[in-house]
């Protein structure tokens, strides 16, 4: 599993791996919709991002060309 090295959205350096195959639920328009296989990470400065597990981080990531998902 490829670790990100900074925050995709601060550039922050410090990152910990907070759950590992996670699975995610969402509900759009009425349809439930089950994201399972996901690496959730925190940065140091607390922001909260989803990788698939087995993806590869991507360096460019700060400029927002990362597949990954925030909240």
């Amino acid at each position: 599993m490829n670790v990100p090295r900074t925050g995709p959205i601060c550039s922050v350096e410090s990152i910990e791996l907070v759950v590992l195959d996670a699975r995610l639920s969402v509900s759009f328009s009425g349809q439930a919709l089950l994201v399972p296989g996901l690496a959730a990470y925190r940065c140091g400065v607390g922001h909260l991002f989803f990788l698939p597990v087995g993806q590869r981080a991507r360096e460019d990531s700060a400029e927002g060309q990362a597949c990954s998902m925030f909240l």
